[in-house]
């Protein structure tokens, strides 16, 4: 069977793809053929790669990529929940045939632009492991049947999970694929290709997260906060969470170098607002690390004595965005490589100023659990993050001193919303008592 379903993948090919690609397809070996019935990722690989896009086997991704992609704000996660908030069943059912359409037509979009990488570069063995993650986890959701009811929805809601792991692996594999293309690629081709990846993997996680936590809070509401809708925090506290990110940060600093800079928080109010607590504590995190090695690594140069400077963090928020600036004592960027370091994949993780280079590669590794340390991904994604929203991430550097980061996201406006919610509660409670009797 599979040596038949091959010489027909290359029969089909001859109305479809160049002599070059049959070739190809026709002298690889019947087992890479799949047993679903499709030609192997290697067989795909290998004519896509040499023809121009996807070819007659990926018509499926094709037909997924051309629909509609629907975009999102976080305003739009809580509207959802809150137009179904009076059946939160309905809310699962509906949330979860929604994603059952949208996830596929993301996968199939990002499969498509792998496709269209130049040959070298789409037979890298990391660009590899994630077109076949994602091939995998595209059949998974179009397989899946329509969510009609709770039961399937609790098992679409496993599917979300091994969709959630199996995809965190292919980060790291994405910054190595990225420093290895490099020589292949023209630079901006290479930098939209790398951000397309990480803004599709962004919207996927936030979507999936976003429907598993709904799930958990219908099952569970004992245990949810009455201030998160879904994966949203509506009354997130942002200094509580960037202290939080900074103590993790001062303990590998003392694992690593022995010291640590302390944190000065300048705000005269509450920083509350309604986001996403993951992505605040990821682009806290990257912050915070680039600002304690330079200034760890600045101070030892220096040969300073005494405390370390601190890392300073000011805030402003204002109704729909907050503005958080922090700033350290770290020497500044060096004028030669100021404009390349928003870039993936430029690091300046093992060319440090610091007498001790050792100690700088542990901690650009070493600090939190995030992969990315040291492969250059750390500043361009925390951008990326804070811009999937409508935010954004700048900096001024000034040489020979520091630099200020300054974070700008957009949010709900918290005062508006609450305003909102009591008139539609208001609404929805003169719609009972006007409704004429059942009976």
């Amino acid at each position: 069977m599979t040596g038949r379903m091959g010489r027909l993948c290359v029969a089909i090919a001859r109305t479809t793809i160049s002599n070059t690609e049959i070739a190809c397809c026709a002298t690889s070996s019947s087992s890479l053929v799949s047993k679903s019935g499709y030609c192997s990722n290697e067989q795909r690989r290998c004519a896509s790669s040499v023809g121009n896009g996807a070819s007659f086997y990926d018509e499926r991704f094709r037909r997924y990529g051309n629909k509609p992609l629907y975009t999102f704000t976080i305003g739009d996660l809580v509207k959802f929940e809150q137009k179904h908030k009076n059946d939160r069943k309905l809310l699962l059912l509906r949330s979860g045939a929604f994603l059952r359409e949208a996830l596929p037509v993301r996968l199939a979009r990002r499969i498509l632009d792998i496709y269209s990488l130049p040959y070298i570069c789409g037979t890298n063995p990391h660009i590899q492991a994630i077109l076949n993650t994602y091939i995998d986890l595209f059949d998974m959701f179009t397989s899946f049947p329509p969510i009609t009811t709770i039961e399937e929805e609790k098992e679409f809601v496993t599917i979300l999970k091994d969709n959630l792991d199996r995809a965190r692996p292919l980060l790291p594999r994405l910054a190595k694929a990225s420093n290895e293309l490099a020589p292949h690629m023209d630079k901006n081709r290479l930098s939209e290709f790398v951000t397309l990846m990480i803004k599709s993997r962004i919207g996927r996680r936030v979507l999936a997260e976003q429907h598993i936590e709904l799930h958990r809070q219908y099952f569970n509401p004992r245990d949810s906060n009455v201030d998160d809708i879904g994966a949203v925090t509506m009354n997130l506290d942002a200094i509580a969470i960037a202290k939080e990110v900074f103590a993790r940060v001062q303990d590998i600093c003392r694992s690593s170098y022995g010291i640590a800079p302390q944190l000065k928080v300048v705000t005269s109010t509450d920083v509350k607002l309604p986001y996403l607590k993951s992505h605040l504590e990821y682009m806290f995190l990257e912050l915070f690390k680039n600002a304690t090695r330079a200034t760890i690594e600045h101070f030892i140069a220096q040969g300073s004595e005494g405390d370390l400077p601190p890392v300073k963090l000011e805030a402003f928020p204002i109704r729909t965005r907050t503005t958080f600036c922090i700033s350290d004592n770290g020497g500044g960027i060096p004028s030669e490589i100021e404009n390349s370091v928003m870039e993936y994949s430029f690091t300046t993780v093992g060319s440090a100023k610091s007498a001790k280079k050792s100690d700088s590669n542990v901690i650009g590794h070493a600090l939190s659990s995030n992969p990315m340390a040291g492969e250059g991904f750390g500043l361009p994604m925390t951008k990326t993050y804070a811009q999937y929203f409508g935010g954004d991430l700048t900096f001024e550097n000034i040489h020979h001193h520091g630099v200020q980061f300054f974070l700008r996201l957009k949010h709900l406006d918290r005062t508006e919303y609450l305003k909102n919610v009591e008139e539609q509660e208001g609404r929805d409670e003169s719609r009972f008592h006007n409704q004429p009797n059942a009976e």
